[in-house]
């Protein structure tokens, strides 16, 4: 049914399962089919790597070919870039790719974005990738009380500017130690995320594990928290090499 304003949506998985791409492909879709505002905040990648995901995803082109345009790239595939460029160039998104960026940081960029396309009147989402990476506002602070901080911080930031928070998140050591579908207590100081957030999503990947499986690049989105709809579990199928997600069908 949508992205829904004021809510704070966090997505959880191990890494490398495909947590970003799932976050950006949302970010996409928003900013083109929306015509919605969009702020993405890297804090582990940079702004030419996110953007390469997004353009490979909406260009479907291989990442192998974007890196390698000169060598590999046709005159239909210029083309279709071209004009993937020009189409997301036209949209009301900004990625902000620093690494050392506290809450407070995060809020007054995002206000500041907010103001830029004020006339617009149109729907913000705020993605974060990731939590674990947001920098304490004081060294000495505890990480159980910085990382309250910042999900009470991301609430009120939803709230604050009527728009979607995405924020992503890293599971616990357990988990992957385990090879186990994810539970709410497997994100990284659970209780605080989990009374903070409105919606909160655990993917997992079968052939992560290096488990014999027929689900060969088959995601699970496992909607664990979901203070206004339903909870469950949902299918998608991963091109990795499209930094894509796609229907099963």
């Amino acid at each position: 049914k949508g992205l829904r304003k004021q809510e704070l949506i966090i997505i959880g998985a191990n890494p490398s399962v495909g947590k970003t791409v799932l976050a950006t492909n949302i970010a996409e879709r928003h900013a083109l089919n929306n015509k919605g505002i969009t702020a993405v905040f890297s804090l582990e990648m940079s702004a030419n790597s996110i953007s390469k995901r997004m353009f490979s995803s909406l260009s479907l082109t291989t990442s192998d070919k974007l890196s390698n345009s000169y060598e590999k790239f046709t005159v239909k595939d210029w083309q279709k870039t071209v004009e993937v460029a020009a189409m997301f160039g036209a949209t009301k998104t900004e990625i902000i790719d620093d690494t050392n960026l506290t809450i407070n940081d995060i809020r007054t960029i995002s206000r500041q974005i907010k103001e830029k396309y004020k006339e617009t009147n149109e729907h913000m989402v705020i993605l974060i990738d990731y939590l674990g990476l947001i920098k304490k506002l004081d060294a000495k602070q505890q990480t159980r009380e910085h990382m309250k901080d910042v999900a009470v911080g991301l609430k009120n930031l939803a709230k604050e500017l009527d728009c979607t928070v995405i924020a992503l998140s890293q599971l616990s050591r357990d988990n992957e130690k385990d090879k186990r579908r994810p539970i709410m207590a497997d994100l990284k100081e659970s209780g605080d995320i989990e009374a903070a957030a409105d919606t909160i999503m655990l993917l997992y990947r079968e052939d992560y594990q290096g488990r014999e499986t027929e689900k060969k690049d088959i995601i699970e989105i496992i909607v664990s928290k979901n203070r206004n709809g339903a909870t469950g579990t949902a299918e998608m199928k991963f091109i990795k090499e499209l930094s894509k997600f796609v229907d099963i069908g």
